[in-house]
């Protein structure tokens, strides 16, 4: 690994932290590959298709890959880049239910130095209706990774000529303060009491995640008709990869600032982001 990243292993490192794909078609499939060459090592990649040749123009496969799954398909990919990645894989859709198996990468709790990152890649605007209710139910069920760390949602949408990001810290540092509070003032509660404190807490931030996710959302039939369509191209599909490798480069590096929404369209080529300086901030008043 230390060759691997060996040209920018000073500049950031993601070998700490876990990345959760939901979808590994175009957006999925080169973002998955950009962050095993980042020095990322724990994933979880989730999509319950197999490779088509259509999906060879877009899509990182190749013509040895068709009638395979592209879970499958995708780890064996990024495991040609570093073999001693930790890939869980999913031929499934996104399910809350699956928290139980054994597929989350644990950690020390109540700590947020870790973080994990879910990026949607799906190419449907109902299917990611369903991830963020996926994702709150786990939160929701209060013994799961979710609550225990420094939680992330990027949301990649991709047409043929335009890219979109939404990004979305799903504990807050208030939320972060009140778990660790919660935590210390419940150390001399019963279990069950603590248990269900715990459990009223995670239910007002998945509560909070959910209605600002929604206030991006649209159906299918009524939004935009180019981001998240059936339409895609290979420059699109490779840029977006590179744009959520570098959006997580900049989370993971605290002096950086980070973009929270960010458009992007190859035909103007231009590029529109709203940039969130807080973070920046908050560390030169600390070195300071």
């Amino acid at each position: 690994m230390s060759q691997i990243t060996a040209r920018f292993q000073n500049i950031y490192r993601l070998q700490d932290h876990y990345f959760e794909i939901i979808g590994c078609g175009a957006i999925g499939s080169f973002t998955a590959m950009n962050l095993a060459r980042a020095g990322a090592e724990n994933f979880m990649l989730w999509d319950h298709d197999t490779v088509d040749s259509v999906n060879i123009g877009v899509q990182h496969y190749d013509l040895s890959h068709i009638g395979n799954s592209k879970v499958k398909m995708l780890q064996k990919q990024m495991e040609a880049i570093n073999p001693s990645l930790n890939i869980k894989n999913k031929r499934d859709k996104y399910d809350a239910s699956v928290y139980r198996q054994g597929f989350y990468y644990q950690h020390i709790p109540n700590e947020f130095e870790k973080k994990t990152f879910i990026i949607i890649g799906v190419d449907s605007m109902h299917a990611r209706y369903d991830i963020v209710n996926n994702i709150c139910s786990k939160m929701t069920l209060g013994n799961v990774l979710y609550s225990e760390t420094d939680l992330y949602v990027l949301d990649a949408r991709m047409g043929s000529e335009t890219f979109q990001m939404y990004q979305w810290q799903v504990w807050t540092d208030e939320f972060k303060e009140r778990y660790m509070a919660t935590e210390r003032n419940g150390r001399d509660l019963p279990p069950h009491e603590r248990y269900e404190v715990r459990r009223e807490l995670l239910k007002e931030v998945s509560i909070a995640f959910r209605e600002k996710y929604l206030e991006t959302w649209y159906d299918d039939e009524s939004g935009d008709s180019e981001p998240c369509n059936a339409r895609s191209t290979n420059y699109c599909a490779s840029m977006a990869g590179s744009f959520i490798n570098n959006q997580i480069r900049k989370i993971v590096d605290t002096s950086s600032p980070t973009n929270t929404n960010v458009v992007f369209n190859f035909p103007a080529m231009m590029l529109k982001c709203d940039t969130d300086y807080n973070v920046l901030q908050q560390t030169q008043t600390n070195q300071t």
